[in-house]
Parts: C-alpha cells; structure tokens; sequence
C-alpha cells in the first residue's frame, strides 16, 4: 500500500498445510480409486493418467522397477489432493 493510503487489513482463514506422503510400487495399489477419481476430476484427464495405465507400465518395466510417488492429503478429511510420480 502506498505511504499515506488508507485501508483495511484483510485475512484469510487459514487452512492447515496438506499432509504430504511418499509411496513406493507396493502402495499403488491401495490408493488406485482415489487416484483415478482426482484423474477423473481434474482439468484434463486421460487414458495415460490412471492407475490402470500407471500399472501396466510398470508391469513392462520388470520387477525390479520402481514408481515413486508423492502425495498430498487434505488436513482436514483426508481425500487425496494431488500425486506426482517419479
């Protein structure tokens, strides 16, 4: 704000930070529903997005591949935010 200008402190209600998680290949599986509905929900979803995709990559990777992934909670319910695989 300019020196001299008038106004009023504004704030947000502030919202606990989202809990964030690291899953491995065995753990994939557990989250496959909430991780094809935040697919479903999102912006632009595709056939290369779900879980069902992510899995059979994997799969043609060997056994020994691995898929890295972090995710990020609600605070406040717990639903699944976002993922990021590596």
């Amino acid at each position: 704000m300019a020196p001299g200008a008038k106004g009023r402190n504004v704030s947000a209600p502030v919202r606990p930070a989202p809990v964030l998680e690291h899953i491995d290949r065995t753990g994939l599986g557990a989250i496959a529903a909430e991780w094809d509905a935040l697919v479903a929900a999102s912006e632009a979803p595709g056939p290369f997005l779900t879980s069902a995709w992510r899995g059979a990559w994997l799969a043609t990777r060997g056994v020994d591949a691995d898929l890295e992934v972090v995710t990020a909670r609600d605070a406040d319910d717990g639903r699944l935010v976002a993922a990021a695989p590596f």
